[in-house]
């Protein structure tokens, strides 16, 4: 498409020529003519219609194609949209009608505006504040009885402490064992106890933990069983212990 740039356009509009002044009229072209109609044209053979010379509705034909075209576009998107929106609204009226809420974030009496993270390290799930690890969670089957009766286990708790157990062989009267602990506590070993394991019934067994190194670095736990009397039997001795 242009304007008309024939000869005598004034700024690319038509006119008539005025003799009085000189002025010539604005000669029509058959560039311009051409450019119009294949303007038209394009219009009504986009709309798939097939040209006629005895038809002369066709342009509005095409007009009115594609605003029916362009409808159907639109009823078909705010339909799709209603959908969405139903959808929507019936799973918050569902969420509103369960008998539980999922954790909420902050809220709570004396609760910032922290972030807080949960997530599965591979082996347990974490907890973390904006930028402070908390560690993992206390779940309940890390103290099921497979977890607590093999030789020795640990169990990371919150801030870096942690628990370790862990048992001995079969000992007599007076025995000793040392029992390296599944996690050597670097830095300090706050506190230990043990008890006699096996005791076949009988009150005079007993276990105890053998110059426990308290408050200082410990990677292994040193237990000892006796009995009190000639009537106590051998066993086990178990023990657990907590430090960081």
């Amino acid at each position: 498409m242009h304007k008309i740039d024939g000869s005598g356009h004034v700024n690319s509009q038509f006119v008539e020529g005025n003799p009085a002044i000189g002025q010539a009229p604005t000669v029509v072209t058959a560039k311009w003519l051409n450019a119009i109609q294949a303007e038209l044209v394009n219009v009504i053979e986009s709309a798939d219609i097939e040209l006629n010379d005895g038809v002369n509705t066709q342009l509005r034909q095409a007009i009115n194609a594609m605003i029916a075209d362009m409808a159907g576009e639109f009823n078909d998107a705010l339909t799709a949209y209603q959908t969405a929106v139903n959808d929507a609204l019936a799973q918050v009226k569902a969420f509103q009608t369960t008998a539980f809420f999922p954790v909420q974030q902050g809220g709570g009496a004396g609760q910032g505006n922290s972030k807080v993270h949960i997530g599965w390290d591979g082996a347990a799930l974490k907890a973390q504040v904006d930028n402070t690890d908390l560690g993992r969670f206390i779940m309940g089957t890390a103290f099921d009885e497979e977890n607590l009766t093999g030789a020795a286990g640990h169990y990371e708790l919150p801030g870096g402490v942690f628990i370790n157990w862990g048992r001995s062989g079969i000992l007599g009267n007076d025995g000793t064992e040392t029992i390296a602990l599944s996690k050597p506590y670097a830095n300090k070993l706050l506190a230990v106890t043990a008890c006699g394991h096996e005791s076949v019934s009988n009150a005079d067994n007993w276990g105890n933990i053998y110059n426990p190194p308290i408050d200082l670095p410990c990677n292994e736990i040193t237990v000892i069983r006796g009995y009190t009397s000639g009537a106590g039997s051998n066993g086990r001795v178990g023990f657990i212990a907590i430090g960081y």
